[in-house]
């Protein structure tokens, strides 16, 4: 949930008529788990004034039409080089992920990465690429004199073609439900510690950025420490909305080119309708 959002409607909704265009422009914008949140406020009545009414009846009629399960595959390869990429204080760097955000897809994720890769040039990215066989995204990372490269590659678990499932989702609201995260390398626990980003970027010029912390929702820990479920944790996504997941360095293996580090990051979703 965007509290940010939330927080910014309540404030728009106080000071706009109730049923005027402008407060149901404000409501439009609200996702069906921030409605319901609003909706379940203990005094909605002093919250939102007059348009208590408008929040309830928008609430019912944001509703899931359709609940699917996505398992993506999110895999960081060293594909040259004797070393990860590090910054310019030479501290390791985790890898943004660009998952979803068909919107940005078209311009090659440009303004998710300046948002969250290093300021100080030490990380540079090339032209993002589709497999030879269609299926999976491949985002690739240098350093600056080209010594080291890494990618990240995101494909679907079940085989599927992913850029399809982005093409698809062009025009789907849907919400993220209890997303659950498996791990390839028990070595690598330190990725539940990393932040999910969010960037959002209208088709104009305004962007903003958001994180949501895991460890602040209720987690079951699962078998051998590789698996987190987050509950309670819903994430609300749109064509204008990229969720970046940022994947630590793999485990260095013998020789340490092509050392890699796979996350699963399996979401049951529901499309929004309304």
């Amino acid at each position: 949930m965007d509290t940010n959002s939330l927080s910014n409607a309540i404030t728009l909704l106080r000071n706009l008529p109730a049923g005027s265009p402008d407060a149901e422009k404000v409501l439009n914008s609200l996702s069906s788990p921030e409605l319901h949140a609003l909706e379940s406020a203990d005094d909605l009545e002093s919250l939102v004034g007059n348009h208590a009414g408008a929040v309830k009846q928008h609430a019912a009629q944001k509703k899931y039409i359709r609940r699917a399960n996505i398992s993506l595959l999110i895999t960081r390869t060293l594909t040259k080089g004797a070393a990860f990429l590090t910054n310019a204080s030479a501290q390791p760097v985790a890898l943004p992920a660009p998952s979803f955000g068909i919107q940005e897809d078209a311009s090659n994720y440009t303004r998710v990465f300046s948002a969250f890769l290093p300021q100080d040039g030490s990380v540079i990215t090339e032209p993002v690429q589709i497999s030879a066989d269609g299926k999976t995204k491949i985002f690739t990372f240098t350093n600056a004199a080209a010594t080291i490269v890494e990618t990240i590659s995101i494909g679907m678990a079940n085989g599927n073609p992913y850029p399809n499932l982005l093409r698809a989702m062009s025009n789907m609201k849907f919400d993220i439900l209890e997303p659950k995260m498996i791990i390839s390398d028990t070595a690598r626990i330190n990725q539940f510690d990393k932040v999910l980003n969010v960037f959002k970027g209208s088709p104009f010029t305004n962007t903003s950025y958001d994180s949501i912390n895991p460890q602040e929702y209720k987690e079951d820990v699962l078998t051998d420490n590789t698996i987190r479920i987050f509950r309670k944790l819903k994430i609300y996504i749109n064509p204008e909305k990229t969720l970046v997941p940022m994947i630590v360095t793999p485990t260095a293996e013998a020789p340490i080119v092509n050392s890699s580090f796979y996350i699963t990051l399996v979401c049951e979703i529901g499309v929004i309708t309304e």
